[in-house]
């Protein structure tokens, strides 16, 4: 995140963390800690669903809808 956060401020973008989420999509079976994501010195909220553009998406990963 160090890098993009860089990156970002070398090409006059801003991270609004209080508007950034983290969805986390997990394929590890049993429980993993994950660490909390820090941008300019702020937590990022993590989330366990999240709606863009009509989407709506969550944190279990399952098959449900695709191709056979």
């Amino acid at each position: 995140m160090d890098i993009f956060s860089e990156w970002c401020s070398e090409n006059c973008l801003d991270l609004n963390a209080s508007k950034t989420k983290e969805l986390v999509i997990d394929f590890h079976r049993g429980q993993f800690t994950f660490p909390k994501l820090v941008v300019n010195g702020q937590a990022i909220e993590s989330v366990e669903a999240y709606t863009a553009l009509q989407l709506s998406r969550d944190s279990i990963p399952d098959c449900k809808g695709q191709a056979a």
